[in-house]
């Protein structure tokens, strides 16, 4: 599944979910399927993959971070430029902005923040 949501292969995303494949499974860098949809700013694989999960998984994982600690959300705000719609994907999922200095907050859905 990581390898198909990489390259925004949306068929065989279903297909693999259409057979029970977990979208929760990181792979060995720990990064998981969302994850991998939020770095290519792919709102529509976002979709696919929470609607497959359910919204208690899906709260948890716009907030998990790989094994480096790069959460989906932090990642998103490196490349704010390439990845709003992600952005705003993950703050309307229930992630968590992590501004300057380490302070965590949530953000109310839709709001970008410098």
């Amino acid at each position: 599944m990581h390898w198909a949501v990489e390259r925004g292969h949306m068929e065989a995303v279903k297909l693999l979910l259409d057979y029970e494949a977990s979208p929760l499974i990181a792979e060995c860098s720990g990064r998981t399927p969302l994850f991998l949809a939020a770095k290519r700013n792919d709102v529509a694989m976002l979709d696919q993959l929470a609607a497959a999960m359910g919204p208690d998984a899906v709260a948890e994982m716009v907030n998990r971070a790989d094994n480096s600690g790069i959460t989906p959300m932090s990642l998103c705000r490196e490349n704010m430029e390439e990845h709003q719609e992600s952005f705003r994907w993950l703050l309307s999922h229930g992630a968590v902005y992590e501004s300057h200095g380490g302070v965590h907050k949530k953000l109310a859905a839709g709001t970008l923040a410098a």
